[in-house]
Formats: structure tokens, sequence, C-alpha cells
């Protein structure tokens, strides 16, 4: 059932969420809490296992301070191979997302992801992401730059 929900989600929703570390999930609950945008289900990627073992438990944490968002775990209800058949119908047949938001550029299906969506938000934690800024400018049209560090800094393209 998980995994129906999750298909009919990815196809008709408009606003979708995709993480893979539980840093990009504690950034991406600081911009839910900031921004309050459509972002109430929450994808988590394909990821190493101590990463989603770490984003459970953050994920418990949140839960505990009554912080509502459904959390979906792709690898646990969908191979990758038919979640790239998915990508791939949404991208041909059905319309663009209206606003996507994913942890990172570097990994590869978040850069699939971010291909067909005309808003990109981005949740970038790394210092090389200053230095690849300017690559990103020229080649996307991006919103947003969120790192999460103490002073909460937020960088706006």
């Amino acid at each position: 059932m998980k995994t129906v929900f999750a298909v009919y989600y990815f196809l008709t929703k408009k606003d979708l969420a995709f993480i893979n570390s539980p840093l990009q999930f504690i950034c991406f609950i600081e911009y839910f809490k900031k921004f309050k945008n459509n972002f109430n289900i929450l994808f988590v990627g394909y990821s190493k296992p101590y990463n989603i073992q770490s984003i459970k438990k953050v994920e418990n944490f949140y839960k505990k301070k009554k912080f509502k968002l459904r959390v979906i775990y792709l690898d646990e209800i969908l191979n990758i191979y038919f979640f790239h058949l998915i990508l791939n119908l949404r991208k041909f047949f059905f319309s663009k997302f209206r606003t996507i938001l994913v942890g990172d550029y570097r990994y590869y299906l978040h850069r699939k992801i971010i291909s067909i969506a005309k808003k990109k938000y981005l949740l970038m934690m790394d210092l090389e992401v200053y230095i690849s800024i300017n690559f990103l400018a020229k080649k996307l049209i991006i919103q947003l730059f969120l790192r999460h560090i103490p002073q909460n800094i937020m960088l706006v393209k």
C-alpha cells in the first residue's frame, strides 16, 4: 500500500522534497518551520543503511516534539530501477513539478529530479558549495541555498 501511495504522490503532487542524509533532514525541518511551504511529504532517497538509521532517529526526535511530517523511505518500498521508470513517466507524460526541494545537487538522482521542476530549492551544507555556486548559477536557475550552520545564514541567489 505504501508503494501505491508513493507512486501516486510522485506522479500527481506538484511540490515534493527529497533528501539523503540526516543533516539534510535537519535543514529541511528548519526550512519547513521558517517558510511553511507545501512540503508535507518528505522522500528519503537511496542512501547507505547507516544514513537511513540516522534519519529515522532524527525523525523520531522531531515526532516527540509533535512535528507533523510524513516521511517515505524509497529504498524500503521501491526498487531504484522502478523509481527511474516512474521518474521518466513523470518527465514525458505528466506535467512538471511546480516546486522541488532536494538535499544536494551532486547526487545523480536529485539532478534528474531537478531537471523536471520549474522552481528548485537546494539544501546544501558543504564548503565546496561556495566553490560550485558560480557553476550552478550558470547551469540552473536556483532560488535558494540553505546552509545549516549555527547562525542559520541564508544565501539567496
